[in-house]
């Protein structure tokens, strides 16, 4: 029987010796990786209010699941931040406008309140994508839940494994799709891709998550992930550690809603009483106004103008006082709701106290065999990120497993060159192929996981260089074919910096070189205010960048810019003056 795991999307067997667990995976010629899933949510629901939020109770009815990956040594530390952050690039955009995509996989928000059945998150991987391990989905699923929802990154990690569970699940499952969720949802998903398969060969191009949705007005665009359907269709299959790991969760999430309610109830209660109060002095202004109107209309000697301007005096009072009137009474519906809502989440924690006082003989009874089988699988927590196999820390000049290498064909005056980019395709018998796009000068490339191979080109042809004219290029991480070149000049020997999900290289503009970032896309983000040389090293801090030129011969002064790393403003020099005085003490 397979191992089962609670904390990751991962397991470790028994091992035979403290600390030397054996490896859990099935050798093939493939050298597939399964890695078993099992797990349920017991959480009470979180109260539905104003806003959809992640509907973790759908999501907790799996069996165990068996994902096949396509290897087993782990992802690199850069790697793994960068699959949270793309997930919170996602779900930041995902707030602001309910779409969001980012190197091939698009979230689509279909939630409103007003109609029936589930609303939901729909992230679709495209066919482009390339996921070898499901720890990196679940990584962007992680940073997506943090963003998207509030989750720290502890819980959003458990929480996302059910995500996947229950995925796994409704794989192919349109009957259940249209009986729970709304008709926006269901039509925008298809049997052949709705879920997520087991196999790595099914992702890209055939999957689309649900992250099922209720309202909750104290979260991010006023949505929350739907607890109550995730645990409902996992529920049968936790161990006794995720299911304390996960009441945790909903206990800590239902407190935090609680007091948010009830701190707006009482910012509620200040505003009201702020509205009465003017609305007493808004009376007596018009009072006021009415003896002053009813004074000028007897004044035989007042004029229209007179009697005109006392009456709107009175007209813009009692306008003014409706408005206050209207204002009271929102604030006064909300308090009501906000009430409800609280009434409503008493309910369902004395609701849960019950189903728990009810299933405690079972749960005593099923102990001792439930902790045995926790302590012989062996199985991972929360904390325990990652020990498993996952995307392999492959060499730097590795992408989609195929070995890249530049060929020298051609060399120009003023150290111009022109290349060829090859590849040995490890998964093909090690076939060789050469790019299709040839007009290389970078005797350099970079690999971008999922994104591609860049490099910078030149217009013109292998017998007629351009030196003044060089672009950078991305090429297809599949074929090595081009599939976006930026429209901004770059300079022929420019570092090319992956960051941040984005590329820093050097940009030429009238013959000025600046630093400048780039999308993915290689469509220009935003670029540097100061000329720099472009003979420089780059240098990266948490909040800052540092462009450090270098000397084009033995003692030549050295000026190092530095630049706000967020919008390459320029923060200031050190020019050599400063290291000269620098090296004397001075």
């Amino acid at each position: 029987m397979p191992p089962q795991a609670s904390g990751g999307c991962f397991t470790r067997k028994k091992s035979n010796e403290e600390g030397k667990p054996r490896m859990h995976a099935l050798l093939s010629r493939n050298r597939f990786i399964i890695l078993t899933l099992s797990g349920a949510l017991i959480l009470s629901p979180l109260f539905a209010q104003d806003a959809p939020e992640f509907e973790r109770e759908e999501v907790n009815n799996s069996a165990p699941v068996q994902f096949i990956n396509r290897t087993n040594q782990r992802a690199s530390a850069e790697m793994r931040a960068q699959d949270v952050t793309a997930g919170q690039t996602l779900a930041g955009q995902v707030v602001e406008t309910r779409e969001s995509a980012n190197n091939d996989v698009q979230v689509r928000r279909l939630f409103d309140p007003a109609n029936p059945g589930l609303g939901a998150d729909v992230l679709t991987i495209g066919p482009r994508a390339n996921f070898g391990h499901i720890n990196r989905i679940q990584r962007i699923l992680t940073g997506y839940l943090m963003k998207a929802f509030e989750y720290n990154e502890a819980d959003a990690t458990t929480v996302s494994r059910f995500v996947l569970y229950y995925n796994a699940r409704q794989r192919g499952n349109m009957e259940a799709v249209r009986q729970r969720y709304s008709e926006a949802v269901a039509g925008a998903v298809t049997p052949e891709r709705v879920g997520i398969d087991r196999s790595y060969r099914n992702w890209a191009g055939n999957t689309q998550i649900l992250l099922p949705l209720r309202k909750n007005v104290t979260r991010p665009d006023q949505t929350e992930l739907n607890d109550q359907e995730i645990e409902n269709q996992t529920r049968d299959d936790a161990t006794t550690t995720e299911q304390n790991d996960l009441n945790r969760i909903q206990e800590e999430r239902t407190q935090e809603t609680t007091t948010r309610i009830q701190e707006q109830n009482e910012q509620i209660q200040d505003q009201r009483q702020n509205i009465q109060d003017q609305q007493q002095q808004t009376q007596q202004q018009l009072e006021d106004a009415n003896r002053r109107l009813q004074d000028v209309q007897n004044d035989p000697n007042a004029t229209p103008e007179q009697v005109e301007q006392a009456q709107n005096e009175v007209t813009q009072l009692q306008e003014q006082q409706e408005n206050l009137q209207q204002q009271d009474q929102q604030l006064a519906d909300q308090q009501t709701e906000n009430n409800q809502n609280l009434q409503e989440i008493q309910n369902q924690q004395e609701n849960q106290d019950v189903a728990a006082t009810d299933t405690t003989a079972t749960t005593n009874t099923d102990n001792a065999a439930t902790d045995t089988a926790t302590d012989t699988n062996a199985t991972t927590t929360t904390t325990q990120q990652d020990e498993a196999a996952e995307e392999p820390d492959v060499s730097q000049n590795v992408i989609q497993n195929k070995i890249l290498f530049m060929r020298v064909v051609r060399y120009f005056q003023g150290g111009h060159y022109s290349n060829e980019l090859w590849a040995i395709d490890s998964n093909a018998d090690d076939a060789l192929f050469r790019s299709p796009f040839t007009n290389i000068c970078s005797r350099e490339f970079t690999t971008i996981q999922d994104v591609g191979v860049l490099v910078t080109g030149y217009s013109g042809t292998n017998q007629d260089h351009n030196p003044n004219d060089h672009h950078l290029v991305m090429l297809d991480p599949e074929t090595l074919a081009k599939k976006a070149e930026s429209a901004e000049v770059v300079y022929w020997r420019t570092p090319m910096e992956w960051r941040d999900q984005k590329i820093y290289a050097f940009a030429e503009v009238e013959g000025q070189h600046y630093i400048a970032r780039f999308n993915p896309d290689l469509t220009l983000d935003v670029r540097g205010d100061v000329a720099v040389n472009p003979n420089s090293m780059i240098t990266f801090t948490q909040d800052k960048i540092y462009i450090t030129s270098m000397p084009q011969s033995q003692g030549a002064p050295t000026a190092i810019h530095v630049f706000n790393r967020s919008d390459l403003k320029h923060i200031r020099t050190i020019d050599a003056n400063a290291l000269q005085r620098a090296m004397s003490g001075g």
